[in-house]
């Protein structure tokens, strides 16, 4: 059967382990996780998170997606930053970086809002070819955004 259990509940699937004596990984009876996924997950929860930051195994994880959030300006989930769950293991140089990448962030937010809405990404991008006046907006508002990542406008 594919998923024979799935349709347990969660205190059906601790009794099945505490019955037999099978111990729970160390992720729920040492960092009091809801429930075991990657170390850090996009779906993880906000309890989760700050768990999977607090156990040591964990931090070169930690600090390898914060640094990428600093680099790209993304946060690791859509209206949350990594970098914020556990600020005491994140190092003053990269806590100063996410800082410069939180303001970049909402600078990109603000110039992406000046592209015309129907231009912006979808599946089967571009939905239709810009004026010449959208062009110019939308390479005005790439300008910023590339030069800030050190990238080449190879369409100004």
């Amino acid at each position: 059967l594919w998923n024979p259990i799935a349709h347990w509940t969660t205190p059906q699937v601790f009794a099945a382990h505490d019955t037999p004596g099978i111990p729970l990984h160390v992720a729920y009876t040492c960092y009091q996780s809801s429930r075991l996924s990657c170390r850090f997950c996009v779906l993880q929860s906000l309890g989760d998170a700050p768990a999977s930051a607090s156990a040591p195994a964990n931090r070169p994880a930690l600090l390898h997606l914060v640094d990428l959030e600093a680099t790209s300006t993304f946060s690791f989930q859509p209206a949350r930053w990594l970098a914020d769950v556990a600020p005491r293991h994140i190092p003053g140089n990269l806590r100063n970086r996410i800082t410069v990448a939180k303001a970049d962030a909402a600078e990109r937010r603000r110039l992406e809002s000046a592209m015309p809405p129907d231009l912006r990404y979808v599946r089967g991008w571009p939905p239709r070819v810009p004026t010449i006046e959208e062009a110019g907006v939308v390479a005005a508002s790439r300008a910023p955004i590339l030069a800030r990542h050190g990238l080449a406008n190879l369409y100004p």
